[in-house]
């Protein structure tokens, strides 16, 4: 079977947890042979910007017949690698990144990349190797803010309908997808290795 990876340290509300398992339920049914490996990290509950995820896979499954299949793992997971090398597609629908670590770290694996149009992912993420979702720019709930909220905050508003599109272009073109990211991606790669990275923050001090 397809399975597609995601990988959330922090289940905050920023990360849309919701809309990731929308767009995914709305994509595939149990007849479709894949498969949703969500790692994400349980919270104590204790900020307002934290949600459940059990919880909202649970409220969100239940409102779709014959859901696909998806393994929650909220455990530590000591290696991530195995997570990756298990998948074929990495994805999110985060409202809003400065950096977005796991696309990078899919890049390297040789996945596909399902991300929004949207965010620090960009940096090394384009039309070229990976598949972005649309949406638009729009107010940040004060609830899904840290401790120096604003009003007048925006994040990216990933549209459903365009993530469930991708996801399944990402599935029925999984090893045409693969190849020609892979291409690119080996380009792009050596700007991100420890070493040239930590020559550039070394750079910086000088």
């Amino acid at each position: 079977s397809k399975k597609i990876f995601v990988a959330i340290g922090q289940a905050h509300k920023r990360k849309n947890i919701k809309g990731m398992f929308e767009a995914y339920f709305k994509a595939f049914t149990n007849k479709d042979d894949v498969c949703l490996v969500a790692k994400i990290s349980k919270n104590k509950m204790q900020f307002p910007f934290e949600v459940d995820p059990l919880r909202v896979l649970n409220e969100t499954r239940v409102k779709h017949r014959n859901p696909a299949e998806v393994e929650l793992i909220t455990e530590y997971v000591p290696n991530m690698v195995e997570l990756y090398n298990a998948c074929d597609i990495n994805y999110t629908t985060t409202f809003c990144e400065g950096f977005h670590l796991p696309s990078l770290e899919a890049i390297s694996a040789g996945k596909i990349n399902v991300c929004p149009r949207y965010g620090g992912q960009l940096n090394f993420l384009n039309d070229s190797n990976s598949l972005l979702i649309d949406g638009k720019i729009v107010k940040a709930p004060m609830d899904e803010q840290y401790w120096g909220g604003n009003i007048n905050n925006t994040h990216f508003e990933p549209n459903i309908d365009d993530a469930v599109n991708k996801l399944r272009q990402s599935i029925n073109n999984t090893n045409e997808l693969t190849s020609k990211f892979n291409e690119y991606n080996k380009s792009i790669l050596p700007n991100y290795t420890w070493d040239n990275i930590t020559n550039k923050i070394i750079g910086l001090c000088k």
